[in-house]
């Protein structure tokens, strides 16, 4: 299965799915996870391939190396797409060349932040025995902030006239200024499902925002909440904001609305 086992290095593995993935290292959670499964969160990847489907169009915000992009593209297939947005440079790199090595033509790849406007932000790219968390906030692990093009989603795809089957957010915390920056396409129902990582250390980094806000926004638009677990056993959603702790999120709107 392993080209390559060096663990401080950058090495080769084959994923579950049988694409070839480029790690810097397996001492981040998510080479590490790879190295020995071939599946980074396996139960997100299950949700985002069962809420698609071949010609579907997924957004990935916050796709590091492209543990998810690859298996979904492939998933989605030459008439389907996907769009993935990760603002390190040094991540960015590493996402190129997965995508390039697996000859993937329907993944946009876009290094650039996602927010709640199109002005430059700072970005604080972690350290690389920690790539997977880097942030538009200060972070214990985080070095020197760079100036990043950053884009909302509302105008990134103001002239996309497709319905997203599943939009992943995992952003260390700034969850809520990608969801301010899709208002209009929250409100229309455009995106049907929302997987969004919660962290209250990182909800708490955000300022002019308290824990739980990524929660309450979707709500206020119009989203039911459940913890991913209770969502894909098919139990009922929240009916309380979680302000403590960290869980991963599914917002879906009721049937009856758009």
């Amino acid at each position: 299965m392993f080209f390559m086992i060096d663990r401080k290095d950058e090495f080769k593995v084959v994923n579950k799915s049988g694409q070839k993935i480029v790690i810097p290292n397996a001492i981040e959670p998510i080479g590490f996870s790879l190295l020995i499964s071939g599946v980074y969160e396996e139960d997100v990847l299950d949700l985002i391939t069962k809420s698609s489907n071949p010609g579907s169009v997924v957004i990935d915000v916050g796709a590091n190396i492209g543990c998810f992009v690859i298996p979904i593209a492939d998933h989605l297939g030459q008439n389907g797409r996907i769009f993935a947005f990760e603002a390190s440079k040094y991540v960015f790199r590493y996402l190129e060349k997965n995508i390039l090595i697996n000859n993937i033509k329907n993944a946009e790849c876009i290094n650039a932040a996602v927010s709640d406007n199109d002005n430059p932000m700072i970005f604080y790219d972690a350290a690389q025995h920690k790539y997977g968390m880097g942030s538009l906030g200060r972070i214990g692990q985080s070095f020197n902030g760079i100036e990043t093009t950053c884009h909302s989603l509302d105008k990134y795809f103001c002239d996309f006239d497709k319905e997203i089957s599943v939009l992943k957010i995992d952003v260390e915390g700034f969850e809520i200024l990608v969801l301010i920056g899709a208002t209009n396409m929250l409100k229309c129902g455009k995106i049907k499902l929302i997987v969004f990582e919660f962290l209250d250390w990182a909800e708490s980094q955000v300022p002019g925002h308290t824990c739980g806000d990524s929660q309450r926004f979707l709500i206020e638009m119009g989203y039911q909440i459940w913890r991913l677990k209770d969502y894909l056993e098919g139990n009922p959603s929240l009916t309380t904001i979680l302000e403590v702790g960290g869980e991963m999120l599914v917002a879906k709107k009721p049937l009856s609305s758009n």
